[in-house]
């Protein structure tokens, strides 16, 4: 394999969202501290003005209806301005852009982990928020104000994009929210309404005298009418340094990602070099910040088997964590087991990877 193709490191979405531990998060000043995890709506807003990019999962049908998620860079405003909404600029160039015109049906994943704030708790650990926005995204009128507060959105958030290739015919895109699934605490998901999602309370935060300003595991959702659900999850593919390339999960048919795998096993991962910290200054978005779909069928792994010792002892020695965490709670270990890859680390699109390749690594 060349360059950068071998980066197992660091997960974000099971298709978006994130996360391993061999991770250097780079910390950066925020515009608003973390609110109040009893206060949903200033969280979920929290999330989505604070991050600059997430894993947008959208409907396949070259990979079979699978979920597909893909890191992308994304905006709801002008910094401090937010109003909530994600805006992306997509090219048809890409999977994402092409899947949305075909079938709107889309989700986007995004983990407080990146920010910085979740300190030494896993990525998994609810008290590391997370956040899927679940709806349509639809393409926004090319001349209309709502395209041009688009471009000023995205634009001012990510700078890169000005000079993004004309050739490429980038669009703005928007994802029109239906449905919320946060988890900031303990307790499961926090009922929250698109309309408090939209129209926040202004309450300040515990630790901070900072008003809040109104302002990536993909899987098939039977609940959300067959649209690819995404989720924070953390991951191993074996023991640090001597990974295999198969991710496991531990996971719970208390959270949404276990229970629709068990239904429809059809799920993607989608996995970004950006939080290890190697990308410089570049944009999420960019090309040579490589970033890699794996899509297949997650499934259960037969608790009595010499698999799920493997799976156990590569996950709790990636995620200590794991082991206290609650055993009423149930988890399992799953597997993904993988059917395509997606990988771009470099301009000229995705590069030619087969499973076998992937698997099988020429030193």
């Amino acid at each position: 394999m060349k360059g950068k193709v071998v980066f197992r490191h660091y997960i974000f979405s099971l298709a978006l969202l994130f996360v391993g531990f061999q991770v250097s998060v780079q910390r950066r000043l925020l515009s608003i501290s973390k609110p109040d995890p009893d206060d949903a709506a200033a969280t979920a807003r929290w999330l989505v003005s604070q991050n600059s990019w997430g894993v947008l999962n959208t409907i396949s049908s070259d990979l079979g209806g699978s979920p597909f998620g893909n890191v992308v860079s994304f905006s709801d405003g002008i910094p401090g301005k937010g109003l909530g909404i994600p805006y992306f600029y997509l090219t048809t160039l890409d999977p994402t852009a092409r899947n949305a015109l075909k079938d709107p049906r889309s989700s986007l994943t995004i983990s407080e982990y990146p920010i910085g704030t979740c300190g030494k708790n896993d990525p998994e650990n609810p008290t590391c928020a997370k956040i899927t926005l679940t709806g349509k995204l639809n393409l926004v009128e090319g001349n209309s104000d709502e395209a041009e507060f688009a471009q000023s959105a995205l634009f001012t958030k990510h700078p890169e994009m000005k000079d993004w290739p004309k050739g490429h015919n980038f669009q703005f895109f928007k994802l029109e929210i239906e449905d919320i699934f946060l988890i900031d605490w303990f307790g499961g998901p926090k009922p929250l309404t698109l309309d408090q999602y939209l129209h926040p309370n202004i309450k300040r935060s515990k630790d901070s005298k900072l008003m809040i300003k109104p302002k990536e595991e993909s899987t098939i959702s039977n609940d959300l009418g067959g649209a690819p659900f995404g989720n924070v999850v953390s991951f191993s593919d074996g023991l640090p340094d001597n990974g295999l390339g198969i991710p496991y999960f531990y996971l719970t048919t208390l959270d949404p990602t276990a229970s629709n795998a068990l239904i429809d096993p059809r799920s993607s991962f989608a996995i970004s070099e950006y939080p290890l910290g190697t990308c410089r200054n570049l944009d999420p978005e960019n090309p040579t910040c490589a970033k890699i779909t794996l899509t297949g069928k997650l499934k259960l792994v037969d608790g009595n088997s010499t698999e799920a010792e493997f799976a156990q002892s590569a996950l709790f020695s990636k995620h200590p964590e794991m082991r206290d965490w609650p055993k009423d709670h149930h988890f399992q270990f799953f597997a993904l087991e993988i059917e395509d890859i997606f990988l771009i680390n470099a301009f000229g699109g995705p590069k030619p990877l087969t499973v076998y390749e992937y698997l099988h690594p020429k030193i």
